[in-house]
């Protein structure tokens, strides 16, 4: 049978001559494989390679009848399942007993002066295997019974749970609280210490707020030795106590109010707000300028007896600064300086303001400036890039004006280190 091919190479279709396995394109000479039917061979001709089946097998088969052969091999089926599913219960079987014997042994070896815990891991155990038929004959065997092992269980259990109850008296208050709180979980998943949940529930309150009850005392005789930064720890201590959580607990709503009075008291006392504005901007926000500058005023502002609080609740923060005595306001300017070593690329010139502002009234003004330093370029060869452009980039300009905000601490120091402590000032 005829047929054409086509040459991948132009294109062109053609008839190759019959009976060959290459042949060359007529137009562009390519070679080309000639593609062959297979429909003409015989496959009678190819040797089956099948293993014949064994001859007992086929002596076997001959003297069965026909429909023997499938009953034959589904029986073989059903006796080698059950052969294995009785040797994997006989292995299971004799593995559960071992490990009985392992716990029984373990729990033996237990003197009175050990672990309760440990006693009531290995009562677990057995009673886990107690419900395997090979493992109850071998504890029985052994003289133990499951009501006796579950009494023993409960009463390990609970001698734990009041021990430990013991030792959290005597421990720091916030480890008290976590350890309370793992008590009454493993009181509510324990079946021998449900009757005990009421209890863990009242210790952990009675620890909570009597906390703090103590811390909020302790604060306030901070405040009475003169001591503002003690007093604004005490307070942020107090806070965490009042964040924790305890599911059918109610938070301490009566320490709230005098938690409240000494917030204002204290920021009425050495409280300070602190207020940034940007007038002019031309690479940096409030944001990022805050970030250059608040760490700075706070760092001097700690080391004069100003205070500025960390809360971690927004209405307690807010409390503080709308009651702070004190408010610096920063008014920051952001602007072009003169060109960068007789080039196009501007400087950067950064002034701050501060004005310390107490009842509404200006009690103390200071500014710090500062602007791009004479080399901000690391090496000769960035320096001489700098001086070779000819006009200004502001990829440039944003480098120079990075090198500006890295030099303003040490100005914002300097004007800091004459601002007035806050016990300075006559009361008013």
């Amino acid at each position: 049978m005829s047929f054409r091919i086509n040459c991948p190479e132009c294109d062109t279709v053609f008839e190759p001559p019959p009976g060959v396995w290459k042949a060359l394109c007529p137009f562009c000479g390519r070679s080309m494989e000639v593609p062959h039917s297979h429909a003409d061979i015989d496959p009678s001709q190819f040797r089956k390679r099948f293993r014949k089946p064994p001859g007992w097998l086929i002596r076997l088969q001959n003297h069965l009848p026909v429909w023997a052969n499938s009953a034959l091999v589904f029986s073989s089926i059903l006796i080698a399942l059950s052969v294995s599913m009785q040797a994997w219960m006989v292995t299971h079987s004799d593995h559960s007993a071992i490990l009985m014997d392992r716990a029984i042994q373990q729990y033996k070896s237990l003197n009175p002066a050990s672990d309760e815990l440990d006693v009531v891991k290995s009562c677990d155990r057995m009673i886990e295997l107690w419900a395997i038929d090979s493992a109850r004959l071998k504890a029985e065997s052994m003289g133990l019974t499951e009501p006796e092992i579950r009494k023993i269980r409960r009463e390990q259990a609970r001698k734990s749970w009041k021990k430990r109850i013991e030792r959290l008296s005597g421990s720091k208050t916030l480890d008290a609280l976590e350890g309370y709180s793992k008590l009454l979980d493993e009181s509510v998943n324990d079946s021998d210490l449900k009757d005990l949940t009421e209890v863990s529930r009242n210790l952990w309150r009675t620890a909570r707020d009597n906390s703090i009850q103590k811390t909020l005392d302790q604060c306030q005789a901070q405040m009475q030795a003169n001591q503002p930064q003690e007093s604004l720890k005490s307070l942020m201590e107090v806070e965490k106590f009042q964040l924790q959580n305890l599911e059918g607990v109610p938070s301490a709503a009566d320490t709230e109010p005098r938690f409240a009075t000494l917030v204002q008291a204290l920021a009425k006392w050495r409280g300070m707000s602190v207020q940034l504005m940007m007038t002019e901007s031309n690479f940096t926000k409030s944001d990022k300028a805050s970030e250059q500058i608040l760490p700075v005023i706070e760092k001097n502002g700690l080391a004069k007896g100003y205070l500025f609080p960390r809360f971690t609740v927004a209405t307690h923060q807010d409390l503080f600064l709308k009651s702070a005595l004190f408010r610096f306001d920063l008014q920051v300017s952001e602007r072009y300086g003169r060109g960068f070593e007789e080039t196009p690329h501007r400087t950067t010139l950064i002034e701050v303001r501060m004005n310390l502002i107490r009842d509404g009234q200006s009690i103390w003004n200071q500014a710090a400036t500062t602007r791009t330093p004479r080399i901000p370029a690391k090496t000769a060869m960035g320096m001489s890039r700098l001086q070779l452009s000819k006009q200004s980039d502001e990829r440039i300009e944003r480098k120079l004006n990075e090198a500006a905000w890295e030099s303003l601490p040490k100005p914002l120091n300097q004007s800091l280190q004459l601002l007035e402590g806050a016990g300075s000032w006559p009361d008013r």
